[in-house]
């Protein structure tokens, strides 16, 4: 796991703690205490709920997929002391994914897919009541609050804060609704209904470890954004970014195999499902490398009226 190159900060009753990268709703950091490592996330004393949901998410995601982070400890903030929340977790050996992707040849591309493949199919594997955000320790569901639960109401409703966008590409986005509402609107031969979905699975999110086994998943992190809804939205983010023939190919076959669905439909609903999560990045006022990436691969999409269009590669 890389470490942040900044001194270490002194946090009352835990001591000298690192900074770690990742993460938004809370800050990370890496402990050390008699040898043994462990990762400290800190919330914001104004949602004692957030860390108990972090922890209950990690806990469910343990009996589902294995590279989770152990749960050692949680203790809900206290606003009116301004004490933060807190979740304390194990530290997980491996090398950071955005690290090792780009070095993969194509068999240890097509091994990492299939490893992947397996680890979505767990986690479609395991129904939740509803689609929604966790909101307690106990991970009951809060529905999406309507019409943000309508994919049209809520990208028309993103979409001013889509920067410098001309008419051409606005109208381009509209198609994309319909494109994404359509490929939901076809049937699944065994629906899933809502399953614990990361939010977030791409390379970032990965800690790998090559072996003489092939490379391995030794860390899935950063379950912040962890909430029931539909299998393939996870399918989208790992997918988002990335062409390679030699990693997507192995990944959807063996996925729609273990899913008993055709590769065609679950391609496509992975890229509806992740429309939404596309707009919602591309639009953040907030400027930085995720945002702008997210807003090249929309204006793609937009421009060739397709979900599955790519941007053109940098060289």
């Amino acid at each position: 796991m890389s470490e942040h190159e900044q001194a270490a900060v002194e946090v009352p009753g835990l001591g000298a703690l690192r900074p770690l990268p990742g993460g938004y709703s809370g800050r990370a950091f890496l402990a050390e205490t008699g040898g043994e490592r462990s990762v400290v996330r800190l919330f914001a004393p104004d949602d004692p709920q957030a860390p108990l949901v972090a922890g209950a998410v990690l806990r469910r995601a343990a009996g589902l997929v294995a590279g989770v982070p152990e749960v050692l400890e949680v203790r809900a903030g206290d606003a009116a002391s301004d004490v933060p929340g807190l979740l304390v977790t194990s530290w997980l050996p491996g090398e950071h994914g955005a690290d090792v992707w780009p070095t993969l040849d194509d068999v240890e591309a097509a091994d990492l897919a299939r490893r992947l493949a397996r680890l979505l199919a767990r986690l479609a594997s395991a129904p939740l009541p509803s689609a929604g955000r966790f909101v307690d320790a106990d991970l009951r569901v809060e529905p999406w609050p309507e019409p943000w639960d309508d994919l049209g109401y809520a990208v028309r409703a993103l979409a001013p804060g889509l920067h410098d966008w001309d008419r051409e590409e606005r109208t381009g986005l509209d198609a994309l609704v319909e494109q994404a509402e359509d490929a939901l609107d076809e049937p699944l031969a065994v629906p899933t209904g809502s399953v614990l979905v990361h939010a977030d699975l791409n390379p970032k999110n990965l800690l790998l470890a090559r072996t003489p086994e092939g490379v391995r998943v030794t860390g899935v992190l950063d379950w912040e954004f962890a909430h029931a809804g539909q299998p393939e939205s996870d399918l989208g983010n790992l997918l988002r970014h990335e062409a390679r023939p030699a990693f997507v190919e192995p990944l959807l076959d063996l996925y729609a195999d273990l899913r008993g669905e055709p590769v065609g439909l679950l391609r496509d609903r992975a890229r509806a499902l992740d429309l939404l999560p596309l707009v919602e990045l591309a639009a953040r006022a907030q400027r930085h490398a995720p945002a702008e990436r997210a807003d090249a691969v929309l204006r793609a999409c937009a421009r060739a009226r397709d979900l599955h269009a790519a941007p053109a590669p940098v060289h």
